[in-house]
């Protein structure tokens, strides 16, 4: 018998600051053309996305979102059960008052969370679609 030491759904790419806990991406490197764990940056992109389990100035483990799965997400700002969180820049989650068209969500709380606070929440992946003139 041959056992593994990889864990179903976690693997290991270059990392360029991304942070443990944070949400990450996956994006080529510019010049090797090597996978690399990536913050989500201003123009936030539609998924996958990423949770850094683990970070050194190299590598970061990542585990992709799994909506079968809870887990829990940095916040920022507050939130209630059962609000949608959408990506930060910073790998960061929040609510949004009134999501504009094109915002990417990742998740929906399932408890009541405040600023700083690794919120639980249940794992999806949305791009908001809001009509003209709502």
């Amino acid at each position: 018998m041959i056992l593994s030491d990889i864990v179903a759904g976690l693997f290991v790419v270059q990392t360029m600051g991304a942070v443990v806990g944070r949400l990450a991406r996956i994006a080529a490197n510019g010049t090797t053309g090597k996978p690399e764990a990536v913050p989500p940056g201003e123009a936030v992109p539609f998924g996958p996305y990423y949770q850094v389990v683990d970070a050194n100035s190299a590598n970061a483990s990542l585990l992709p979102l799994d909506p079968f799965n809870m887990t829990r997400l940095p916040l920022s700002g507050t939130c209630a059960i059962g609000d949608a969180l959408f990506v930060r820049a910073d790998g960061k989650v929040e609510k949004k008052a009134v999501p504009a068209d094109g915002d990417v969500s990742v998740a929906f709380a399932v408890e009541a969370g405040v600023d700083g606070q690794e919120v639980l929440c249940r794992p999806h992946l949305m791009k908001w679609v809001v009509p003209a003139g709502a």
